[in-house]
């Protein structure tokens, strides 16, 4: 296991060495180098070196500078190349230079293609940042709007009633107000209905929730209809799609990781009393796609299974929110 580990950490330090325009930037200069410095190597070697050429070369001149005939040079004895001795060199610099400056040419244009490669690449990157930047911006504009305004259908469920004075129970007429808040009155409406009772049966708990629907539909109606806009927006926008930032392509692990951060939201303005009259109203016939929502997202993943009533505990087991 350990050898595999390092020998796909090898190759990927490989790969990575062949994807920097650098390492291309640097090895055709170096050929360059080597396809220029060649000619002279060549002429160094070929010719004896730079010093006795030069020696060879002021002889020479001495010899066609006297006069006398005994002294005129011998062509032969001429320090310049003949053709003969020149045709080898030519091949030697035409097969060896040539070809070096040739590829020294094509990986400076292949580093030049891998560094405009990697500039279209940052563009991309950019340019779905900032969509994607502008997409969250409005999605969170209109998320946390309706958050509010499930907050204020539920403020909106506050009431005051008159109740007797608990220091004086022997004056009737002796009334004082007493207010409850929105969440205190949906505990009341899940307690008074009935619909957490343990000893009623599957059918009996969904009268009692059909019986309490329809004596609130006003309230519970609103409430109910707001909810499932908020997780349906979650689920169906587009602003908060997010794509890999290397290829482009679709990340739906990001992507998921995302709505699941909005569901979590919600899910902490939610109490006992409302995620049980959530989970009723989805096993009616109105709250039929709600369900499909709430499968999907786990929006009752905190309403413990012991907390349910015992006939209705395996419907919320199927339901697959823990």
């Amino acid at each position: 296991m350990k050898w595999d580990r390092d020998k796909n950490s090898a190759w990927k330090t490989v790969l990575n060495l062949f994807k920097n325009p650098q390492f291309y930037f640097i090895f055709a200069i170096l050929l360059a180098l080597w396809g220029f410095a060649n000619p002279w190597l060549v002429r160094s070697y070929f010719l004896g070196g730079v010093e006795n050429y030069s020696v060879q070369e002021a002889t020479y001149s001495e010899q066609v500078k006297s006069p006398s005939n005994d002294n005129q040079p011998d062509t032969q004895d001429t320090p310049y190349p003949t053709h003969k001795e020149l045709g080898p060199i030519g091949d030697w610099l035409g097969g060896t230079s040539t070809p070096l400056l040739t590829l020294a040419g094509f990986l400076m244009i292949l580093a030049s293609f891998i560094v405009q490669r990697q500039q279209l690449l940052n563009s991309q990157k950019e340019v779905h940042e900032q969509k994607y930047t502008l997409g969250r911006q409005r999605f969170d504009s209109v998320f946390f709007n309706m958050v509010q305004l499930h907050n204020e259908i539920v403020k909106s469920m506050e009431y005051t009633e008159l109740k007797y004075n608990p220091l004086n129970y022997t004056d009737f007429h002796n009334k004082i107000p007493v207010h409850k808040s929105g969440k205190e009155r949906l505990i009341e409406l899940v307690n008074d209905s009935g619909i957490v009772s343990n000893i009623a049966t599957k059918q009996e708990l969904m009268d009692k929730f059909e019986k309490l629907y329809n004596k609130n539909d006003d309230l519970l109606g609103h409430y109910f209809r707001n909810l499932y806009n908020l997780i349906k927006i979650i689920d169906e926008s587009e602003d908060i799609i997010r794509y890999n930032a290397d290829t482009g392509e679709l990340d739906m692990d990001m992507t998921d990781r995302e709505r699941k951060r909005y569901i979590r939201i919600i899910r902490a303005q939610l109490s006992f009393s409302e995620l049980i009259l959530i989970f009723f109203n989805s096993l009616t016939e109105n709250g039929r796609e709600f369900k499909e929502l709430i499968e999907k997202h786990k929006l009752l993943n905190n309403l413990k299974t012991e907390k349910v009533p015992k006939a209705m505990r395996d419907i919320i087991e199927d339901m697959g929110q823990h």
